[in-house]
């Protein structure tokens, strides 16, 4: 994932504070997978800060919303989730004690992303958006209509 998650620009990532907010991220985010369906998105928190589960927090909202945004007449499948955890040595620190400060990165994107056999770096399967039985009978009955509709042109 280094490859894939390092490389994304900018303008594709979101830097989770503790002072920003859930909603603007969460906007943020849903706006960029309407307008950018091929680009991934990277979630990250600062070296040393204590904002991993607030992180966590807005990629689950995230991923929750964006499923029910999905249109049913295609795909739905929900974000693939790749996480990496990992340190950064503090050199500020002036005792002889390494001190090591944790982050965190989420990368989310509507397809799978290649080179994801980094080792450090785990992965999550998108979730999969359930019909009701309604739903579903609805589509069907909007399908015999349109393709009794097509015959029925076909024959004047």
């Amino acid at each position: 994932m280094s490859d894939m998650a390092d490389n994304v620009e900018p303008k594709n990532t979101i830097r989770i504070t503790r002072q920003g907010k859930i909603r603007y991220w969460v906007n943020f985010a849903l706006e960029f997978f309407e307008k950018n369906p091929e680009d991934a998105l990277m979630l990250y928190t600062p070296p040393g800060s204590l904002v991993m589960p607030r992180l966590i927090t807005v990629v689950e909202i995230i991923k929750r919303e964006y499923m029910k945004i999905l249109d049913i007449s295609s795909s739905l499948s929900g974000l693939h989730q790749y996480n990496r955890l990992g340190y950064v040595e503090d050199a500020e620190r002036g005792d002889d004690e390494e001190r090591l400060q944790p982050y965190m990165k989420i990368t989310l994107s509507r397809r799978a992303l290649p080179g994801s056999a980094d080792q450090s770096v785990t992965y999550q399967t998108p979730a999969m958006r359930r019909l009701s039985r309604t739903t579903k009978a609805r589509m069907r009955k909007r399908q015999k209509g349109e393709a009794g509709q097509e015959m029925g042109s076909g024959n004047n």
